[in-house]
């Protein structure tokens, strides 16, 4: 149930952080890679979070 909260709040912070990322990424001289990398972080994380409890349930 943790786990699935977890995964709902990071859910949520991506979506909520996702048009100001676009507006840097786009407007603020920022190095193209960076939003690929960020996402690349949330789904590790995500990743993470999943094979942590699937490790523990075993």
């Amino acid at each position: 149930m943790i786990r699935q909260r977890l995964l709902l709040l990071l859910t949520l912070i991506a979506l909520l952080l996702a048009p100001a990322g676009i507006n840097w990424w786009l407007f603020g001289h920022a190095h193209w890679l960076t939003p690929f990398l960020i996402w690349a972080l949330l789904i590790l994380t995500a990743a993470a979070i999943e094979w942590r409890h699937r490790h523990h349930e075993l």
